[in-house]
């Protein structure tokens, strides 16, 4: 465990970080260290670069070996320059056996030129993030599907937005985080979006808004990591984060209320049900919920018809038997509340 001590030190961690604790060491290190932000000492700092990435690449394999993520591992392992290809030496390089030079060399000059740059810095994951994001750019990203599979460069992706501008960038990040999804791996996507979304250097609204329709799949269309129907804890956390992120829709507080009284936990079910109603009195589809949580409905009549020949059409017969529901009306009551009788819900 010597090493891997020592490898924990390069980041400033320890061995017992999370992956998202060693995951922002190792890009806080690596913006510190790129050539890019060292012009008057490239050398040195590309050798510090290969040898971070070396660095991170083991300690992740090292974590996924013996982890419960090994179905992750073998996903990332498809394709050429996985993980699992790596050589722990200063010859770490990212593969991309496959790619057509000719073709490249036809596309748009942004796109060569990131192909190129990596060809000459194979072991520097900023060059490699900069083809991805050329590749999308150039409707190119089927030449780097194995650079898209890699997850060193996964967990480096944020990275980009601090060497590409924001928006190109944040756009490009929402693309390979679709491409992800597609391809199964939601967990992978999800993360890449959290980190630029944390970082706070993502300035268009595209990463949020994917990273909420990602969290709302997870948590009410099935776990990906299960392939079955999210538990209510699992759909608590994702619709938190969702709040979280800054959307606060009257909905996700009734999907809320369902999972937490699915869980049995009724007080915290009738706090974010009444915070649904305040944000969104018209709320649909809480009937059920409503009824289980002790909410009652006041029933309005609805407005007579005054026009005579309405009125001999049976509409005042029909208009008499109808109640105007309001989500405003509904109070939480006890349910044996002998006010409200329960033929009011429906």
């Amino acid at each position: 465990m010597g090493r891997l001590d020592e490898l924990y030190r390069v980041f400033g961690v320890t061995p017992d970080c999370t992956d998202i604790e060693l995951r922002r060491a190792y890009h806080a290190t690596m913006l510190r260290h790129h050539p890019d932000r060292n012009p008057n000492r490239v050398g040195a700092a590309t050798v510090k670069t290969q040898q971070l990435t070396t660095a991170y690449a083991e300690l992740k394999e090292h974590r996924l070996a013996g982890s419960a993520r090994a179905e992750q591992a073998e996903a990332g392992q498809q394709g050429t320059g996985t993980v699992g290809d790596i050589e722990w030496t200063i010859r770490f390089s990212f593969s991309f056996d496959g790619v057509d030079v000719q073709d490249i060399a036809s596309r748009k000059a942004e796109f060569r030129e990131a192909w190129q740059n990596l060809r000459q810095h194979p072991t520097d994951p900023i060059s490699a993030l900069r083809l991805i994001h050329a590749a999308f750019r150039a409707e190119r990203q089927d030449a780097v599907r194995d650079l898209l599979h890699n997850l060193v460069l996964i967990d480096s992706a944020s990275l980009l937005l601090s060497f590409v501008g924001p928006d190109d960038a944040s756009e490009t990040l929402v693309r390979w985080a679709r491409f992800l999804d597609q391809n199964q791996r939601t967990p992978a996507a999800v993360q890449i979006l959290e980190d630029a979304f944390v970082s706070g250097r993502s300035s268009s609204s595209s990463v949020a808004d994917e990273l909420r329709r990602l969290h709302y799949a997870w948590a009410q269309y099935g776990d990906p990591t299960t392939g079955a129907k999210a538990l209510p804890e699992v759909r608590i956390e994702h619709l938190n984060r969702i709040l979280e992120i800054g959307f606060e829709y009257g909905y996700i507080y009734k999907l809320l209320a369902e999972a937490y009284h699915d869980i049995g936990d009724d007080e915290q079910a009738r706090t974010h049900l009444k915070e649904a109603y305040r944000i969104d009195p018209q709320l649909s589809g809480a009937v059920r919920i409503s009824r289980a949580l002790g909410f009652a409905q006041q029933a309005k009549p609805a407005r007579r018809c005054s026009s005579v020949a309405l009125q001999r059409s049976k509409c005042d017969l029909s208009v008499q038997g109808q109640l105007r529901v309001t989500a405003a009306s509904y109070l939480p009551m006890e349910p044996d509340h002998p006010i409200w009788p329960r033929s009011a819900l429906f």
